[in-house]
């Protein structure tokens, strides 16, 4: 290489270094600035953290239905990270060993930091028990389950015989809607079926002992809470909370449809509760997350036509109230009377 050549050559090198590093920084910012830094704690009332817990991330756009977008569980100290990106609305499943799964509807927010303290409701119990188990050893398979038998102790148990060395199970026949794990072996994250599996290792011929003690969850009757300790705008906060206790009461309405006394004191109560809610928070769109949440329970709550043409009035076209549940949204049109109007302001 000729010798004055060679100065312009390192420039060159010197300068498309340059040139990548700034692009690898600008990347690296990029990352970080367009992402909320979400911690959320998994506590009883008294504050103690609940042990294990998962947080499963859903894009608000297509639901729960799927599977996740993501799954982080709580570290050693009991707090869930993650990272959401920013003015994307998302649901958030809260799992913790022992109670309801608790749902946030998060809406879109340029915030950079977010932490929620969630209390979870304890575990809706069946009022007719009859716990049997599921696991590996028969695919998970709900008509295929192992029955149970209660002991005088109080305890249910089930003796299963296998080649594995060890079993992941679930109870089932305890909890209304969902399988939950067992009271016997570690408790870990099911990476298959949202939620916790229990495991129990098999002895040496095979067979593997199940215990199930109902005693050892809480039987006290109290709704899920949000607290955000970080300090988001009063309509994220308030939206959240609302859609929280709207999932909460589909749940508790689906345990005891049969049981019209109880059904209109939870109600009553459930009212009381997102009244309490848009009143605290005094913004137009948890006014109208309000009125979505009442909306949901149309059929229960007897609510005249006009309050649902109203409402779907009200509500903006390109709103992201209208990602709160598409199902029961649907269903309010068939019930408008004025389906034709009222369905060209939103599509």
């Amino acid at each position: 290489m000729r010798p004055h050549i060679f100065p312009v050559f390192l420039f060159l090198i010197a300068f498309l270094m340059s040139c990548s590093s700034d692009s690898a920084r600008k990347s690296v910012e990029q990352t970080y600035t367009d992402k909320v830094n979400l911690r959320i704690s998994v506590n009883e009332p008294s504050g103690t953290s609940i042990s294990p817990a998962l947080l499963y991330i859903y894009s608000a756009n297509r639901g729960t239905d799927g599977l996740p977008d993501a799954l982080h569980s709580a570290d050693e100290n009991g707090f869930i990270d993650a990272r959401l990106k920013k003015n994307h609305p998302v649901i958030l499943r809260i799992v913790a060993a022992g109670h309801q799964p608790v749902d946030i509807f998060l809406p879109s927010t340029a915030l950079n930091e977010l932490t929620v303290d969630v209390i979870p409701s304890p575990l809706l119990k069946k009022s007719s028990v009859r716990p049997s188990v599921i696991g590996d050893f028969n695919n998970f398979d709900p008509f295929n389950k192992v029955e149970l038998e209660l002991n005088e102790n109080g305890l249910w148990t089930a003796e299963i015989g296998t080649e594995m060395s060890e079993i992941r199970y679930k109870v089932t026949g305890y909890a209304y809607s969902l399988p939950i794990h067992g009271t016997s072996g570690r408790i870990e994250a099911d990476l298959d079926l949202p939620g916790l599996v229990s495991v129990l290792e098999t002895d040496e011929d095979g067979w593997v002992m199940i215990e199930f003690d109902p005693t050892l969850f809480s039987t006290a009757e109290r709704r899920a809470e949000l607290r955000f300790t970080s300090d988001p705008p009063a309509m994220f906060r308030g939206i959240a909370k609302i859609y929280t206790a709207m999932q909460e009461q589909a749940q508790l309405v689906g345990l005891h449809h049969d049981n019209e006394e109880l059904l209109t004191e939870l109600f009553d109560e459930y009212l009381n509760h997102i009244e309490q809610i848009r009143d605290t928070f005094d913004q137009r769109h948890v006014e109208q997350a309000y009125r979505l949440a009442k909306a949901r329970f149309a059929n229960e709550l007897h609510l005249h036509v006009e309050f649902i043409d109203q409402l779907l009035q009200d509500v903006e076209s390109n709103s992201e109230l209208w990602l709160l549940e598409p199902g029961f949204v649907h269903a309010l049109f068939s019930k408008s009377s004025k389906m034709e109007p009222v369905s060209k302001s939103i599509w």
